[in-house]
């Protein structure tokens, strides 16, 4: 992982940026870093990060042991994505596996389930490997 490690001290005046404001697109690599550990990295997993509409974190979730090749979880991405929506929310979307950051036909068909299934609400696509986060070029990013 490449997150910078925070203080011991968890105070208001040393928390990183997003902790006390809106998440910014330059924060977004950095904090999913942060959310998908070593183990989920080595899992396949599918972290998703629930924004408000401030851009807020609002909740984590992360799906682990995802089968290869993947299976498209198209009721559970519309379910939640519709939530979303009703909500006026967005997601940061990671797929998380073992191996190089080189991206795979797998990665891709993943960005293409959570593009789907997201559409406007989708912030952003990432890979995360074990020793790194990768945006992926070609993702739909809302406006």
């Amino acid at each position: 992982m490449t997150f910078t490690p925070q203080p011991e001290s968890h105070s208001e005046a040393r928390s990183p940026a997003w902790v006390k404001g809106p998440i910014e697109t330059h924060d977004y690599a950095e904090l999913l870093d942060l959310f998908v550990d070593d183990e989920d990295r080595n899992r396949r997993s599918l972290c998703l990060l629930v924004l408000d509409a401030g851009k807020h974190l609002v909740q984590p979730i992360v799906v682990n042991d995802l089968p290869a090749p993947a299976p498209c979880p198209t009721q559970f991405l519309e379910g939640l994505a519709a939530h979303l929506h009703d909500g006026d929310f967005s997601v940061l979307v990671a797929y998380a596996r073992p191996g190089a950051l080189r991206l795979t036909g797998e990665d891709l068909r993943w960005q293409a389930y959570v593009s789907d299934a997201f559409g406007a609400s989708l912030l952003g696509c990432y890979l995360v490997v074990p020793d790194a986060v990768r945006a992926y070029a070609d993702c739909r990013i809302a406006a």
